[in-house]
């Protein structure tokens, strides 16, 4: 009787532990795509250390191509997805975003922009250098298409975000408050102290603060990331009972990373929140919040931004991209070799060989005005499309992009920001598609037919409906 329980006991734990893993290998591509978005947020990896990195006697991390948590976790979600392909019954539900998920316009443009990114890269001043962000550049487009296959829902991609940015948050504002890293190397938090030179710090009241890094490669980084975030939850339409308590940390992550531009695109959030909030706060008590809102943010903008002769470093870093444009107008010096570009301007300290804070100039520097304006034309019509027909959380959202976009370079050619800007591209393509299930007349552009179809001189235009 003993061995009949002891048999029956045993097989029961198996079939515990079959039910397990049949649980873990249906949802092995949800799991797998969940930990690759986490790992985005953990500068985790090792360097690859070659003849250009330590050229002017500092590092060079711009040359200097890194294999991050994230290459390993995306290269195992697409072996996942190829295995269920090939191997799996056609009965089972299986998503195969890789490879049915596209459009060939989509493919058509993308593969322009491959190809121009391409020839840039052959032709530049580091092709091996190049070939690196060619890889990450795949990476983001794989990325998208799987998002894009509808594993996620868009609340819990956001609600996943939030929750990643709301332990960013927490790390910033912990590392101001004490002064330096407390020590999470193993999650990739840089050695950071107001002691240590080169290090990103700000002023206040004559003492010395240091800026906010979390477990990026700098400030203005997880600034921009949390910006962006913030945005996503601020517009969320499930919102929770922790939904403020949300909010507050992620605005105090964002100010302990002092990021002018992440601080500039919250201002413009806010006030176009409030100014389309439909809640019973009057027009007096909404206009009193936007000027507050706007006059705090902005003081504590500008005292970051006089410090040190920012604009004057800009303005130097603007004219001197320009050179490089113009002596390079075709195919750019290559992507990720714009640093390596900057040595044959005399006269630049070793701190001053960094990008340009701009992306459209960075891209244009990098791989030439022909592609350079192509892809950025792509991206440009890619917003306004959704600007004209989008709800206002898209809006929001592009509001929120744009001053990390025109006044910082790191969701260019920083590989962690630029895997996480791909994810908040998805989100506001996500957003544009709910929109075909809402009523277009609630759109920007549909307002705006609405405005000219009551209009007496347009009231029996032909051409009005066909807007």
């Amino acid at each position: 009787m003993q061995n009949i329980h002891s048999a029956m006991a045993m097989n029961l734990q198996d079939n515990i532990l079959i039910h397990i893993w049949r649980k873990l290998w249906i949802n092995a591509e949800k799991i797998a795509t969940v930990v690759t978005i986490a790992a985005a947020f953990f500068n985790i990896g090792f360097w690859l250390e070659n003849s250009n990195s330590f050229r002017s006697g500092l590092f060079d991390p711009f040359v200097t191509p890194k294999v991050q948590l994230f290459d390993v976790c995306f290269l195992i979600t697409v072996v996942i997805y190829l295995f269920k392909y090939f191997t799996c019954k056609p009965k089972e539900d299986i998503k195969t975003p890789i490879f049915s998920s596209h459009r060939k316009k989509i493919l058509t443009v993308i593969s322009v922009a491959i190809a121009l990114v391409l020839a840039s890269s052959i032709l530049g001043l580091n092709p091996s250098n190049s070939v690196f962000f060619i890889l990450r550049l795949a990476e983001c487009i794989g990325i998208y298409i799987i998002l894009k296959s509808g594993i996620f829902q868009s609340d819990k991609l956001v609600s996943l975000l939030s929750n990643l940015g709301i332990f960013q948050s927490v790390l910033a504002i912990w590392q101001v408050i004490i002064g330096r890293s407390i020590g999470l190397n193993i999650l990739g938090e840089s050695p950071i102290s107001t002691n240590i030179s080169g290090v990103a710090k700000f002023t206040l009241f004559g003492n010395e603060i240091l800026r906010g890094y979390g477990t990026f490669p700098h400030a203005n980084i997880l600034g921009g990331v949390l910006a962006g975030i913030f945005t996503l939850v601020l517009v969320s339409e499930n919102k929770s009972k922790y939904y403020y308590v949300k909010l507050a940390i992620l605005a105090l992550g964002i100010l302990s990373t002092g990021s002018r531009a992440a601080i500039l695109g919250v201002i413009l959030t806010v006030i176009f929140t409030l100014f389309i909030s439909k809640n019973s706060l009057n027009r007096l008590i909404k206009t009193i919040l936007i000027t507050g809102i706007s006059l705090a943010l902005a003081i504590i903008a500008i005292r970051f931004a006089t410090q040190n002769n920012i604009f004057k470093e800009r303005l130097s870093g603007y004219f001197i991209s320009q050179e490089i444009i113009f002596e390079n107008p075709i195919f750019g010096v290559g992507p990720g070799n714009y640093t390596l570009a900057l040595d044959s301007k005399a006269g630049l300290s070793a701190w001053e060989i960094q990008p340009v804070h701009s992306i459209p100039i960075l891209i244009m520097a990098e791989i030439g005005l022909p592609s350079g304006l192509i892809i950025i034309a792509m991206l440009v019509l890619f917003f306004w499309r959704r600007i004209l027909w989008a709800k206002n959380k898209t809006i929001a959202i592009i509001l929120t992009l744009s001053p990390l976009l025109l006044f910082d370079h790191c969701f260019w050619d920083i590989p962690q920001a630029l895997i996480i800007f791909t994810i908040f591209l998805f989100l506001i393509s996500k957003f544009d598609r709910e929109r075909l299930k809402m009523n277009t007349e609630d759109t920007v552009l549909g307002k705006y037919k609405q405005r000219l179809g009551r209009s007496p001189r347009f009231r029996h235009n032909t051409h009005v409906s066909n807007i």
